[in-house]
C-alpha cells in the first residue's frame, strides 16, 4: 500500500485520538466504506465493459464481495 493509502484510516484516529473508543471504530468503518466503494467501482467498471448485461455486473460485484481476502482486508486496521 502506498503511504497515502493510510491517510483515510489515520484521519479518524487523529481527530478523535487513540484513547477515544470511537477513534479505532471509526477507522474500521472507514476501511469498510472503502471496501464497499471498491465493490461499486467493480460494478461500474463491469457495466462499462459489458453495457448490455446488468446481470454480469451484479455477478462480478457479488463474487468480489464474497472473496475472503477482500472481506478480511476491508475489516481490519493495523498500526504499521
Amino acid at each position: 500500500m502506498s503511504p497515502l493509502g493510510y491517510v483515510p484510516l489515520a484521519l479518524p484516529v487523529a481527530i478523535l485520538g487513540t484513547d477515544h473508543p470511537f477513534g479505532w471504530i471509526s477507522a474500521r468503518m472507514t476501511n469498510a466504506l472503502l471496501g464497499a466503494l471498491l465493490l461499486l467501482f467493480i460494478y461500474l467498471g463491469t457495466r462499462e465493459l459489458i453495457p448490455e448485461s446488468k446481470r454480469v455486473a451484479l455477478l462480478s460485484m457479488a463474487l468480489a464481495s464474497l472473496h475472503p481476502q477482500l472481506v478480511f482486508v476491508s475489516s481490519y486496521i493495523n498500526n504499521d
